[in-house]
């Protein structure tokens, strides 16, 4: 009998003592063990050896380093301390916006005039 054995894995998977390619931790991307994480899924950071989700730093948030917030969920904006602001926070009546001036898409009883949103009479 012999046994056939792994070299390498694929991604999300690592090889263990056995030669087999086992999978990563949730949301891990690439590992070298069960316990050591060494890339994340979008959507999360890695503290030390382990993913953790950006929402941990700031509600919302969809990119992150394990300090900064990059990119914020549709409907909210990255403001000036990192954190995801919803866009109707600086555009009144924005349901869903590209920057701090453009809205666009507005919530119910607002139309789009331009980049903003105006209520309807």
């Amino acid at each position: 009998n012999s046994a056939t054995f792994c070299t390498t894995c694929n991604v999300g998977h690592y090889l263990s003592s056995l030669g087999a390619c086992t999978s990563c931790s949730s949301n891990c991307l690439s590992c070298t063990s069960s316990s050591v994480c060494i890339s994340c899924a979008s959507k999360f950071y890695l503290d030390g050896n382990v993913c953790k989700s950006c929402t941990i730093l700031t509600p919302f948030c969809e990119e992150c380093s394990n300090i900064n917030c990059f990119a914020c969920s549709s409907g909210y904006l990255l403001n000036s301390s990192q954190g995801c602001s919803h866009c109707s926070d600086s555009l009144t009546g924005c349901q869903s916006c590209a920057d701090s001036s453009t809205c666009k898409i507005c919530l119910t009883s607002y139309y789009l005039l331009g980049n903003v949103c105006d209520k309807c009479q």
